[in-house]
């Protein structure tokens, strides 16, 4: 076998790994009810995000980070960037072009974007590993 092909078998290997792993990890959450929607979407850190992106989906800037319903009059500044905003409110846009329904799309992204970082990780985990200990 080519060195190529070797390479490009271990790619497939990783990635049908990855996303086996979140295969089962969303089955596992979705047995269980998806706790973290069901339990008020989760904690407020989650809350908050959701609010950036529904304002950003709203028409709010991509630089103006104020949210005007928190604090005093006024609001404050969040802290966080949009970069994390961005694939948010795509999976919600084309959820909502899919479904019709914007509440059912903000779900289908809460549920949708965790399992794809946990993909992503778990696919750069086992390449971190298979680099560091080398072939079994």
């Amino acid at each position: 076998m080519s060195i190529a092909k070797h390479g490009a078998s271990i790619w497939r290997s990783e990635i049908v790994l990855a996303l086996l792993a979140t295969l089962v990890a969303s089955a596992v959450n979705a047995w269980a009810g998806f706790p973290q929607l069901t339990n008020a979407h989760g904690d407020n850190d989650n809350l908050l995000r959701l609010v950036e992106v529904r304002d950003f989906l709203a028409g709010q800037g991509w630089f103006d980070l104020h949210q005007y319903r928190m604090g005093l009059e006024g609001g404050f500044v969040m802290h966080w960037s949009r970069l994390v905003d961005a694939p948010i409110a795509a999976i919600i846009l084309a959820a909502t072009a899919l479904t019709g329904s914007m509440a059912l799309a903000e779900n289908v992204a809460q549920v949708l974007w965790p399992a794809l970082l946990f993909c992503l990780a778990v696919f750069f985990i086992t390449r971190a590993a298979r680099n560091f200990a080398g072939e079994a």
